[in-house]
C-alpha cells in the first residue's frame, strides 16, 4: 500500500509538471496560469537571503532559562528557476552534530510565502505561511510539541539587517530561538 501511494504521488507530481509544458506547446495555456508559475517581485526578495552565512544563535527551552547557544555556517541558493530558496545549515547543539534543511517559497496563487523546515533533531516538518512587510517577513504556523504531544502555535519573524538578517521563533507566547546570520 505504501509503494502504491507513492508511486501516485510521484505520478501526480509528473503529470502536475508536464501539463503545462504540453498546453503552452499547444497555445492553450491561459495568462493567468503564465503568471502563476513564473517568478517576480516576492522571489526576488527571497534572493536578499541567498549566499553563504556564519550564524551565531541564542535558544530558550522555556521561558526565563539561561539560553543555550550555538554557532553555525548556513549556505542558501534560489533554485528551479528563481522560484524557491533552499538552505543548509550546519552547526552543533546541546552537545550534538545539528543540520537543518529549509525551503522558503512564495506562491503565487495563494498570494502568501511558505516556510518549510526539517533538521535531524526531529521528524516533524516545521509548516509557517505569511506575509512580508517593510522590515521582514512574518510566518505563523503550528506543529505538536514533542514534550507535550500538543499542539503549539509558532511564528517566525525574518528581520534584513545592515549584514545579513535574524531570524526569531516565538512558541506560544515566547521567544524560543534568536538566530543572527551575517553574510561571508
Amino acid at each position: 500500500m505504501k509503494k502504491m501511494i507513492a508511486l501516485l504521488s510521484v505520478m501526480t507530481v509528473v503529470v502536475a509538471l508536464t501539463i503545462p509544458l504540453v498546453a503552452q506547446d499547444h497555445g492553450e495555456m491561459p495568462p493567468e496560469a503564465m503568471k502563476a508559475m513564473m517568478p517576480g517581485e516576492h522571489h526576488e526578495h527571497l534572493g536578499t537571503l541567498a549566499g553563504e552565512f556564519t550564524l551565531s544563535g541564542s535558544a530558550w527551552m522555556k521561558p526565563g532559562a539561561e539560553p543555550t547557544t550555538f554557532t553555525g555556517t548556513r549556505s542558501a541558493r534560489m533554485i528551479l528557476g528563481g522560484r524557491f530558496l533552499e538552505e543548509k545549515v550546519e552547526s552543533e547543539f546541546m552537545g550534538m552534530p545539528f543540520e537543518g534543511l529549509g525551503l522558503f517559497a512564495y506562491d503565487n496563487t495563494a498570494e502568501r510565502y511558505i516556510y518549510m523546515w526539517m533538521d535531524n533533531m526531529s521528524t516533524a516538518v516545521a509548516t509557517s505561511y505569511g506575509s512580508r512587510h517593510e522590515d521582514g517577513w512574518l510566518l505563523e504556523g503550528d506543529h505538536v510539541d514533542p514534550a507535550t504531544g500538543k499542539t503549539s502555535t509558532f511564528r517566525n519573524v525574518i528581520r534584513p539587517t545592515d549584514t545579513g538578517f535574524v531570524f526569531e521563533w516565538y512558541e506560544d507566547d515566547y521567544k524560543m530561538m534568536e538566530i543572527k546570520y551575517t553574510k561571508k
